[in-house]
């Protein structure tokens, strides 16, 4: 096909974009978009408000270099991992709104991950599916930036339209970002700094917490 040399390159690198996207974020606004992924998780799985037995573990290690995040708050399910989780922007979801909600799946999941670090890992089970997937966002961002397949993930495995459910308690979220940003883990060496942002997630979530929610932070600076 012969190149049409009237068309003019404007679209953004992954490098610029990244640096937008994370520019104004701090690590406590990073770790408040993945909680509240998983309270808005919560929320669908027990809209009664009941959140008893339901638990988000956050743990922040830089001795081994990594920072997890994990929830059994009834997972993300593959269909919507694969056309709206991962988006980069809030997508319309049918039937999938979700009242009251605090975070859901906006640009704030994807801005938070960016913003820890280089390598992420996902594994969640939701009621009938399941998937893991593996990004490495330096070899993500050498993809060529000007086709569509550059942008997106994939997964590493998954199962999807499984005709006898999980059960609730199989059901959960796991993230594990490594290779941490220089920034993030000055940032959890300070004591200051992660008590700070403990009471403030507590601030933010004590109406859930008086549902039920326990909401777990284990630091090893």
């Amino acid at each position: 096909m012969k190149e049409d040399k009237s068309i003019i390159n404007a679209a953004p690198t992954k490098d610029l974009f990244i640096s937008m996207l994370i520019r104004d974020v701090t690590l406590r606004d990073a770790i408040g978009d993945l909680l509240d992924n998983c309270i808005d998780g919560a929320l669908r799985l027990r809209p009664n408000g009941n959140y008893t037995g339901l638990k988000v573990e956050i743990e922040l290690d830089t001795v081994n270099g990594h920072f997890k995040i994990n929830d059994n708050c009834g997972g993300i399910p593959v269909d919507i991992a694969r056309t709206h989780a991962f988006r980069f922007g809030r997508s319309q979801l049918k039937g999938q709104n979700t009242k009251h909600s605090v975070g859901v799946f906006g640009i704030g999941m994807k801005r938070a991950l960016f913003k820890l670090g280089k390598k992420f890992h996902i594994e969640s089970v939701s009621s009938n599916s399941s998937f893991e997937m593996d990004v490495d966002v330096a070899k993500w961002k050498d993809l060529k930036v000007d086709d569509i397949e550059s942008w997106q993930f994939v997964f590493g495995k998954y199962e999807e339209g499984r005709k006898e459910e999980f059960p609730e308690a199989a059901r959960f979220t796991k993230i594990t970002v490594t290779d941490l940003n220089d920034d993030v883990i000055q940032s959890f060496k300070t004591d200051q700094d992660m008590d700070e942002l403990i009471k403030e997630l507590e601030r933010e979530h004590l109406y859930s917490i008086d549902k039920g929610l326990k909401i777990m932070v284990d630091k090893t600076l």
